[in-house]
């Protein structure tokens, strides 16, 4: 299920929550994904890690390749299972001169 996030232009701060649904008798212990987003209406200021993947003590990393697409990695030095629930929150500020008609949601 996506998210649903209401903003409006110039709003600084505004989290969305990634989760991770894994299919019956999956145990994910590390994952990385692509995280595209409009970047003509939103900046990205953080990737914050999410309680699931802080509950399997793993560390979150994000770098830009290019503007408007972040790589995100959620790893650890162990093989404990991330449960599934949020495993990253990215942040962002919605630009100014965003349509004030823009969503934001989360696909699969």
């Amino acid at each position: 299920m996506a998210d649903h996030v209401v903003a409006t232009p110039g709003q600084a701060g505004v989290q969305i929550g990634i989760t991770l649904f894994s299919d019956a008798g999956d145990e994910v212990s590390s994952l990385q994904f692509d995280l595209v987003y409009g970047a003509a209406a939103l900046t990205l200021s953080n990737v914050e890690n999410g309680q699931a993947s802080e509950d399997a003590d793993k560390d979150l990393n994000f770098n830009a390749l290019s503007v408007g697409r972040v790589t995100v990695v959620i790893a650890g030095f162990n093989q404990n299972v991330i449960a599934d629930g949020v495993i990253a929150l990215p942040v962002f500020n919605v630009n100014v001169g965003a349509s004030s008609n823009a969503s934001i949601e989360q696909k699969a």
